[in-house]
C-alpha cells in the first residue's frame, strides 16, 4: 500500500466505502512493515510499526496529505480525469 510522511507522521488513503475504511473505522489498529524490495528474503531489513490510524477529517490536513501522497507518486498525476480531494477518499494517519 502506498504512504507517505510528513516527518513521524504517515498518512495513506482509500476508497470512502472501501472494506478498508470499514475495517479501520470499527478496529484502527494497523501494523506495517517499510522496507525495499530485495530479492532475498534474508537479506530484508526495515522498519516494522504497530499502531492506531485515525481518519483525518480536518480539510487542511487532508490536502497536506494528499500533496504529500502525490509528491511521492508523481505518476499518479497522470491519471484520467481530476485527482481525488479529502472528500473523494477517506485518508488515514
Amino acid at each position: 500500500m502506498g504512504y507517505a510522511n510528513d516527518r513521524f507522521a504517515i498518512y495513506f488513503l482509500c476508497g470512502k466505502d472501501s472494506q478498508k475504511a470499514t475495517n479501520l473505522t470499527r478496529d484502527n489498529r494497523v501494523s506495517l512493515a517499510i522496507d525495499d524490495d530485495t530479492p532475498q528474503v534474508m537479506e530484508i531489513t526495515g522498519l516494522s510499526i504497530a499502531a492506531r490510524a485515525e481518519v483525518m477529517d480536518d480539510l487542511a490536513e487532508g490536502k497536506k496529505a494528499l500533496r504529500l501522497l502525490f509528491e511521492r507518486y508523481p505518476e499518479q498525476n497522470s491519471m484520467l480525469g481530476p485527482l481525488p480531494t479529502p472528500s473523494d477518499v477517506r485518508i488515514f494517519g
